[in-house]
């Protein structure tokens, strides 16, 4: 059964389904003339049938994040941790960078920041109820803190970059 965030994309003649972000960003950077439509799963059932949503272009080179904010090491470790494991467990549907960093321009002293393609937001929000992802960190989602963290000198620990299922082994 194909996974909510992932995408399907209609070309002249053509339909591709189940493709991650990435995937359809490259298809994108290689003829985006020849893309008609695109559609994000956002519910797929056990019959076949399948819920889509219609995304622009543009939010595939946009890039959206969480913050998970953390009083102490040992609590942005084991965010950094569960996050690596719960892909293990079940893959995101798209490729999501995730940073564990010490930084000194936030509340908290410490930052497990995920990245992804902003057209993949709800999907990785899905992605992390489905596998109990359950954080004691403080949650910062909107875009200026992302790109706050991004402009700040933070000192990054730990990087890893979790793959869709079909992509890099994974």
């Amino acid at each position: 059964m194909p996974q909510p965030g992932r995408f399907v994309v209609r070309f002249r003649g053509a339909t591709q389904q189940y493709l991650a972000a990435h995937e359809v960003l490259e298809l994108l950077d290689q003829d985006a003339q020849a893309v008609q439509e695109i559609f994000r799963v956002h519910r797929a059932y056990p019959d076949g049938r399948l819920d889509l949503v219609g995304v622009a272009p543009v939010t595939f080179s946009d890039v959206d994040g969480i913050l998970l904010l953390c009083e102490t090491t040992l609590q942005a470790r084991a965010d950094y941790d569960a996050l690596i494991a719960a892909a293990g467990r079940s893959p995101p549907p798209c490729r999501v960078e995730v940073r564990f960093a010490h930084t000194p321009h936030f509340d908290a002293p410490h930052v497990v920041a995920l990245a992804f393609s902003a057209a993949c937001g709800e999907g990785v929000a899905q992605w992390l109820a489905a596998v109990d992802f359950d954080s004691r960190s403080r949650v910062e989602a909107s875009p200026s803190h992302r790109r706050r963290f991004e402009s700040a000198v933070s000192q990054v620990i730990l990087s890893t970059t979790l793959e869709p299922s079909g992509v890099g082994g994974a």
